[in-house]
């Protein structure tokens, strides 16, 4: 519960680009269940942030997880670009 906290406020509270690192960090060091919030953190990072950039890097790291060991962390990765409209 408390990654996808974590991850929910980077992407909606620090919509910059230490958090998308901070986002991609995770996405590839962190353990499960934590490593699987991250899609959520960039998609509610790429919702919110005014930047077109940012929001094109945070959408290029949903699809680098697409590519996931981690099933649950690909699916979820697929659900958030769904959501984006990718």
């Amino acid at each position: 519960m408390g990654a996808f906290v974590t991850s929910e406020l980077l992407g909606e509270r620090y919509t910059d680009y230490d958090a998308l690192a901070t986002l991609a960090d995770l996405g590839k060091n962190a353990r499960l269940p934590a490593r699987a919030t991250v899609p959520h953190g960039l998609e509610t990072l790429a919702k919110t942030t005014p930047d077109e950039s940012l929001r094109r890097v945070a959408i290029d790291r949903l699809q680098e997880l697409q590519k996931s060991e981690f099933e649950e962390v690909r699916n979820d990765a697929l659900i958030s670009l769904k959501k984006l409209g990718h």
